[in-house]
């Protein structure tokens, strides 16, 4: 076998070494884009609803609104027992969009720890 032949072999060997490792990088990437998401996901959904439960009607207006005085409160009662059914929906809502959100932020973080476990030469740099 001529020397250009062995060349010529040894460069598709290490073209298609190449390409693979290119598709897994690629693949890793990609993984590490859709757990991005959703934990970015998940906060942002958990910081709108603990704004929205915490901003319930405690910022004063621009406007000054006239007091109505209501004779009937059984309209206020039935309000505000809605209001706290939904506020404590709300938050257990957020409890459990923060929990999913740290559960993936931590299997994220072990896979991370783990393939620096695997290639020490990424830690020493």
């Amino acid at each position: 076998m001529s020397l250009r032949a062995k060349l010529e072999r040894q460069s598709e060997e290490e073209q298609k070494f190449i390409e693979s490792e290119i598709i897994k990088i690629s693949e890793k990437g990609k993984n590490i884009a859709i757990n991005g998401l959703f934990i970015a996901g998940g906060l942002a959904l958990s910081y709108l609803l603990f704004k929205y439960i915490v901003d319930d009607d405690e910022k004063p207006s621009k406007k000054a609104k006239p007091i109505i005085i209501k004779e009937d409160s059984s309209d206020e009662k039935s309000e505000s027992m809605f209001g706290g059914i939904t506020k404590a929906i709300a938050k257990e809502a957020l409890l459990l969009l923060l929990a999913l959100a740290k559960d993936r932020l931590t299997i994220y973080l072990n896979k991370d720890s783990e393939s620096n476990e695997e290639h020490p030469s990424r830690t020493a740099k």
